[in-house]
This record gives structure tokens, C-alpha cells and sequence, in this order.
């Protein structure tokens, strides 16, 4: 027969060896580095634990995501990297459940993320060529009376004419989209990472069966809260 559980120890084998506690902003080298180095100790002991998820029940990046840059290593150092942040946050290890649970939300996430060059790309195409008749540039939309294409850069000094100018001045529109497109990207990917990352949050704040780990991940953003100020009171 076996012995009667104690309550509340059903996560016990979970709790054995946590994870060190994230930073609570310390500015002391010394701390910082040890921290890293509890951080790296830990990740090796439970390397096991972190490679554990079922990659290929999970949503998966497009077959062809390779060529922009989004690859398999990728995909898992994402994967692994976000159980080693909950695990970290949590204080404990996750059971396959909650596991498989958040992995789902952040796989995801890693999905959705992957496309920002695709749609970045896209983008510049189509305004590329919404004005490619028009010759029309960023921002500017040159008149006849004042442009013709046939002559490069202007018809009073030419330096190439017909099909070859015609060609340059829509080079020259492929690069000032293209040029504009690359800024925008860098500007607006982050945002968009960030839009992504929030659904994670949100099915982390959702999900009934996580209620556990929200529970712990509170306790240790409590911890850390309280950290911070006796620091700053210092």
C-alpha cells in the first residue's frame, strides 16, 4: 500500500535543484557574473530537461522559412530558450503538462514571428509595383510636365536615354523602396516580435490548467519586487 501523499507535495520532484532567480537589477559586477555562472551550472545539470519537448507535436516554422534566415536551430534555441525563462521565473522545473501547455502558446509565437521578412518583403514588392508605371518614388509622385523617363537624370543633360534610362529610374525606385523597407523593418519587427510575445503572456494568464505556474511565477516576481526596493533603499 502505498503511503498517503502529503498535501500539496505533488510538485516536490519538481522543485528539486531550481533554477537560480533571474537578476533583480544589481549593478555589481561581481553578483552579475555569479549569477550567470549559478545560471550555466544549472542549464548544464538539467540540459536533459531543457531538450525535453515534443518539437514535433508543436506548431512548426514553414517548410521553406529556411530561406529567409528561420531555420530548425533557430525554431529550438527559441523553443528552449522561453522553458528555460519560464523555468527560471517559475522556480521549478514544468510537468509535461504545463509544459506542453506553454510550449504550444510559445511555439506559436515563434511561428508567427518568423514570417516579419516575408510580410517585410511583400510589403516593399507591392509598393514597388503600385507605382512602377508611374515611376513612383518614396514620398514623391513625379509629374510628366516636369519627368520623363526616357531620359537620365534630366532631359537637358542626359546621360542615358531610352530603354537604359527608363531602366535606371526604376532601379532607382527599387532601391529607395528597398532602402526604405530595410528601415522600416528594423523598426517595426520589434514591435511585431513584441505583439507576438504578449499571446504568450496572455495564454500564461488564461489557461486554467497553468494556474500553478502562475502561482510560482508570481511568488518570484514578489521576490524579486521586494529585492529591488530593499536595494534602491540601501
Amino acid at each position: 500500500m502505498k503511503p498517503d501523499r502529503i498535501p500539496g507535495d505533488e510538485l516536490a520532484e519538481y522543485r528539486r535543484d531550481p533554477p537560480p532567480a533571474p537578476s533583480s537589477g544589481s549593478k555589481n559586477e561581481q553578483e552579475v557574473e555569479r549569477m550567470k555562472q549559478q545560471l550555466d551550472e544549472w542549464v548544464t545539470r538539467n540540459r536533459g530537461y531543457l531538450m525535453s519537448p515534443d518539437f514535433l507535436n508543436l506548431y512548426r516554422l514553414p517548410s521553406i522559412s529556411p530561406l529567409w534566415g528561420y531555420d530548425e536551430s533557430y525554431y529550438r534555441h527559441c523553443i528552449v530558450h522561453e522553458l528555460a525563462a519560464i523555468t527560471q521565473l517559475g522556480g521549478r522545473r514544468l510537468t509535461p503538462n504545463e509544459m506542453a501547455l506553454h510550449l504550444d502558446a510559445v511555439s506559436r509565437a515563434v511561428v508567427a514571428k518568423s514570417y516579419d521578412r516575408p510580410i517585410a518583403i511583400a510589403a516593399t514588392l507591392f509598393m514597388i509595383n503600385r507605382g512602377w508605371k508611374e515611376y513612383t518614388f518614396p514620398f514623391y509622385q513625379p509629374t510628366t510636365e516636369r519627368f520623363n523617363p526616357h531620359f537620365f537624370p534630366r532631359p537637358s543633360h542626359p546621360l542615358l536615354r531610352g530603354r537604359i534610362a527608363a531602366a535606371s529610374w526604376q532601379g532607382l525606385r527599387c532601391g529607395l523602396y528597398g532602402g526604405l523597407g530595410f528601415l522600416a523593418y528594423h523598426v517595426l519587427a520589434p514591435k511585431y516580435h513584441g505583439l507576438c510575445d504578449s499571446q504568450v503572456i496572455m495564454a500564461l494568464a488564461m489557461e486554467p490548467h497553468l494556474k500553478g505556474l502562475r502561482d510560482d511565477v508570481a511568488g518570484t516576481l514578489e521576490r524579486l519586487s521586494r529585492t529591488a526596493g530593499n536595494r534602491r533603499s540601501w
